[in-house]
C-alpha cells in the first residue's frame, strides 16, 4: 500500500488532466522516494517509464529508444542518431493516441556525460515535440540542475501551451519521513541542517550534544586541521552518521569534520537518540562500524607510541 504520498499524487494527476503537452521537473535528493512515487502514479496509465543508466548520451538514447518501439509494437530496427529524431517519431505517432505518459528518470546521469543533452532537451521542449498528448516528466537527484534547466526558459507567449513547473520537495520534515523511519513527533523535533562547502560542522576538542546523519553530499574528517601536521583520515558520505563519540562518551571531538560538498544534513539530539537507534535499526551497525574505525586508529597510536618508547 502506497501510503504519505497523496499531495503529490493529486498534484501530478491535476497537471495530467491539463490540455496539451505538458512538462513537469521533479527533483529531490537521492532516497527521498521519486522513483517510488512516479511508479505508482503511472500505475493503470499508459506510460513509458525510463530510467537513464551511467552510460553515454547515445548508450542511454538507444535503450529508450528500444523501450519506445517495444510500447508502440514497432518492428523498425531504425537507429535514432539524436533525442529530437526520437521526439518526433513519438510527436508523429502519437497526435492521433490518447495521453501518454513519458517518464525519463535520472535524466542528471546522461546531462553529466554530454553537456549538449540538457541544451538538445531544451529544444525538444520548447518546441513540443513530444507532441500534443504528452505529459513528460523529468526526473533528478540534482536540484541545481533542474533549477538551471528552469532558468534558461523563457516564460512567454511564444511557449504557447507549454507548461513547465518546478516539483521542489525540500519541505525537512517530508524528508525525515521519507529517508528516515521516524514519527512525526520525531520529525518535528528533529531539524535538517544545510552546510557550505568548506564549513566546518565539528570541530577538534568539541563536546556535542547531537550527531548528523549525511542526506546529501560529502564530508572529510581530519586531525591537526589546518596546521603543518594536518592529515585525512577519513571520508563520509550519504547515509554516514558522525557526531556519535561525542554523544555515547560525553567527551570531547578527537577530529575534524569539513564538508567537501554543499551537504544537507539531519540532526539527531542527545534526548533523541535512543529512539532513532530503535526506530532505525540499520543506524547502529554505521555507528559501530564507525566507533570500530575510532578503536583501530587508538590502537595505531598506541602502536606508535610503543615504538617510540622502545627507541
Amino acid at each position: 500500500m502506497f501510503i504519505g504520498r497523496e499531495k503529490e499524487l493529486n498534484e501530478l494527476q491535476n497537471i495530467y488532466l491539463k490540455l496539451g503537452f505538458q512538462c513537469l521537473l521533479i527533483s529531490g535528493v537521492s532516497g527521498i522516494g521519486k522513483s517510488t512515487l512516479l511508479n505508482e502514479f503511472c500505475k493503470g496509465k499508459d506510460a513509458i517509464y525510463f530510467t537513464a543508466s551511467d552510460e553515454s548520451s547515445h548508450a542511454n538514447l538507444k535503450n529508450f529508444s528500444d523501450l519506445v518501439l517495444g510500447y508502440y509494437g514497432d518492428t523498425i530496427t531504425e537507429d535514432f542518431s539524436t533525442w529530437k529524431a526520437l521526439a518526433q517519431y513519438v510527436q508523429k505517432i502519437q497526435s492521433d493516441k490518447g495521453r501518454l505518459i513519458i517518464v525519463l528518470d535520472d535524466f542528471e546521469l546522461i546531462a553529466n556525460k554530454d553537456p549538449a543533452f540538457l541544451t538538445g532537451f531544451h529544444n525538444i521542449i520548447y518546441n513540443q515535440l513530444f507532441g500534443g498528448q504528452v505529459f513528460l516528466i523529468l526526473s533528478s537527484s540534482s536540484i541545481k540542475l533542474v533549477k538551471n534547466f528552469l532558468s534558461d526558459f523563457n516564460f512567454s507567449d511564444d511557449v504557447n501551451n507549454l507548461t513547465l513547473e518546478k516539483f521542489l520537495n525540500e519541505d525537512a520534515r517530508e524528508k525525515i519521513q521519507t529517508v528516515m523511519n521516524v514519527t512525526k513527533d520525531d520529525a518535528v523535533r528533529s531539524k535538517m541542517l544545510k552546510v557550505s562547502a568548506g564549513d566546518v560542522i565539528i570541530r577538534e576538542g568539541q563536546i556535542k550534544s547531537e550527531l548528523y546523519k549525511i542526506i546529501s553530499g560529502k564530508a572529510l574528517c581530519y586531525f591537526d586541521y589546518e596546521t603543518e601536521n594536518e592529515h585525512v583520515i577519513g571520508t563520509l558520505k550519504e547515509n554516514d552518521i558522525f557526531g556519535e563519540y561525542s554523544v555515547l562518551t560525553g567527551e570531547a571531538e578527537i577530529c575534524v569534520v569539513v564538508a567537501h560538498s554543499d551537504m544537507l544534513l539531519l540532526r539527531i539530539g542527545a534526548d533523541e537518540f535512543e529512539k532513532f537507534i530503535l526506530m532505525n535499526a540499520s543506524n547502529s551497525v554505521v555507528i559501530m562500524k564507525n566507533m570500530a574505525k575510532m578503536l583501530k586508529i587508538l590502537k595505531l597510536n598506541i602502536d606508535l607510541l610503543r615504538e617510540d618508547l622502545q627507541n
